[in-house]
This record gives structure tokens, sequence and C-alpha cells, in this order.
């Protein structure tokens, strides 16, 4: 998500907010608990790849 993405959604949670529409809101909350999820998920991928390499190196015979 780009950081005017997360603005945009920003006005919208305020906005929905403002208005108390629970529906609004609550599909926002869902938005953002998703893009949460795929965040981590993505950081976990990323170190599973480094941490998958790193074990590749030290088990690397000496030349």
């Amino acid at each position: 998500m780009t950081r005017d993405e997360i603005d945009a959604l920003g006005a919208e949670l305020l906005a929905a907010d403002a208005t108390a529409d629970a529906r609004r809101l609550a599909a926002i909350a869902w938005r953002l608990y998703s893009e949460a999820g795929t965040a981590r998920a993505e950081a976990d991928r990323l170190h599973d790849m480094l941490w998958s390499r790193s074990a590749a190196e030290r088990h690397r015979p000496a030349v």
C-alpha cells in the first residue's frame, strides 16, 4: 500500500467516523487488517529468503 493510498484510507476512516457509518468503518478496518497481513507475509518471505541464503553460505565448504 502506498503512502497516498494510506492517506486516502485515513480520510475515508475520518469521514466514516464523522458520519457514524459502522458498515464503512468495518469495511475499512477489514481492509487495514488485510493490508497488515499482506505486509507481514511479505516481510516473513523476505526474512526466510535471507535466512536461507545465509544458511547456505555458512554450510558452503571452504576452498
